[in-house]
């Protein structure tokens, strides 16, 4: 029986490889279970002159690595401090030219989300208006189109032992989507107010296609790079290569 215990080793590699081409590849023309990462095969071999050789390539698909809950308070965090209805009234009254072209950025969004909040009667008393918290879902990550390149596998001789590394490269991280949280008005926890589901999408259709403080944006991206390269390094690790290495396109190793 000696010859079978020395087939168990064999046996199983070939078992984790081919359970490995099922679930990671389209090797067989599909993804069987597709909501795992997805490394698409290609036939390219290339040798080198120095001691590392390209051994094969492999493509990533969408890779989202971090949403970010934003919670925005209309209209308040859409009427700028500093701003008056008054003064944007004024420069209004006095121009010739369109209101995009009168009024400041800040001026121009004062304007439209004061003007939103009463077509659909979110005034209060004393002047003022009743508020809406709407919470919006900033996914960021990687795309095929601008976000994970491929990973080049490189075999190295060393003088010691023969290791594997794989070069990984990134583009920078880019948000892939923004959504509305839906609002359900059992769990809504802010202060009840009398609105129209008309009122309801057209605050959050406001809310959605206004800018988000690029500081805030800044800090979901840096977050989706550290999280995209934690997750890559981990699933290369362990396929058995000794080193994971990052690269930007056209850029030195970072």
């Amino acid at each position: 029986m000696r010859w079978a215990r020395r087939m168990i080793a064999p046996v199983a590699a070939m078992l984790i490889a081919g359970l490995s081409l099922v679930l990671f590849t389209n090797a067989f023309g599909r993804q069987l279970i597709p909501g795992l990462p997805l490394l698409r095969l290609q036939e390219r071999r290339r040798f080198a002159s120095s001691s590392i050789t390209l051994e094969e390539v492999r493509e990533l698909s969408t890779l989202a690595t971090v949403r970010y809950f934003h919670r925005a308070v209309f209209p308040y965090d859409y009427l700028p401090p500093g701003v008056s209805l008054n003064e944007v009234l004024r420069k209004l009254r006095g121009s010739n030219t369109t209101v995009r072209d009168t009024l400041t950025d800040d001026e121009y969004l004062y304007l439209r989300a004061w003007n939103l909040a009463s077509e659909v009667r979110l005034s209060s008393t004393g002047g003022t208006f009743d508020f809406v918290v709407i919470t919006l879902i900033i996914t960021a990550g990687y795309d095929p189109g601008s976000g994970v390149r491929e990973i080049v596998m490189e075999r190295i001789e060393g003088s010691d032992a023969t290791t594997r590394r794989a070069v990984v490269t990134l583009d920078p991280p880019s948000i892939v989507d923004v959504a509305v949280e839906d609002i359900r008005p059992a769990d809504y926890p802010y202060p009840e107010i009398s609105l129209s589901p008309d009122g309801w999408r057209r605050i959050a259709g406001f809310v959605r296609e206004e800018l988000v403080e690029e500081r805030i944006l800044d800090e979901v991206l840096a977050a989706a790079r550290a999280n995209g390269e934690a997750f890559l390094r981990q699933l290369v690790l362990q396929a058995g290569f000794a080193e994971v290495r990052f690269e930007e396109p056209g850029d030195e190793t970072y």
